[in-house]
């Protein structure tokens, strides 16, 4: 095909030529009548700044606890009752209709939290256990395992039960 010169102003397409047939979704269309909205194309999604918030005090209570190895549990215990507040006002607020996005990043952020909270009270009161009874946790090996929180805990209940 050689070239042409454009028409002249006022005049239509060529003969023969057709726009390009390009595939759109019916459903990005507003029909009139079809809502009292206004005729968006799309209808704007209300954002939940409580569930992004709530996933990022579980992430990073988690991440820090994991990284410290325990020892920050006086961190990490706060952080991650703020991230099972949050969270589950974030679930929450997606549920009751205030918001429309984001729900897995609250119920995300609302677990590690809880996952957290556990473990980092687990640690808690084994560093407790340990200072309370030292010689328990005294032993000439470097493995560690669970005997001398365990005998710490026979002590504690003992005690606690007068035995």
């Amino acid at each position: 095909m050689s070239w042409q010169p454009p028409p002249p102003p006022g005049h239509g397409p060529p003969q023969g030529w057709y726009p390009p047939v390009v595939y759109r979704d019916p459903h990005d269309y507003y029909t009139v009548g079809q809502d009292d909205q206004p005729g968006y194309l799309h209808r704007p999604e209300r954002d939940n700044p409580q569930a992004v918030n709530g996933f990022s005090w579980g992430a990073c209570a988690l991440g820090l606890f994991v990284m410290s190895g325990g020892i920050s549990f006086l961190v990490s215990i706060p952080a991650a009752i703020v991230a099972i507040v949050v969270g589950r006002r974030g679930m929450r607020a997606v549920d009751t209709g205030e918001a429309t996005k984001h729900r897995r990043y609250a119920k995300a952020g609302f677990v590690m939290g809880i996952v957290t909270c556990s473990l980092a009270s687990f640690m808690a009161v084994s560093f407790i256990l340990a200072a309370i009874f030292p010689e328990e946790f005294e032993s000439g090996d470097s493995e560690f395992t669970a005997l001398p929180l365990v005998a710490a805990g026979v002590r504690v209940v003992r005690f606690a039960t007068g035995a």
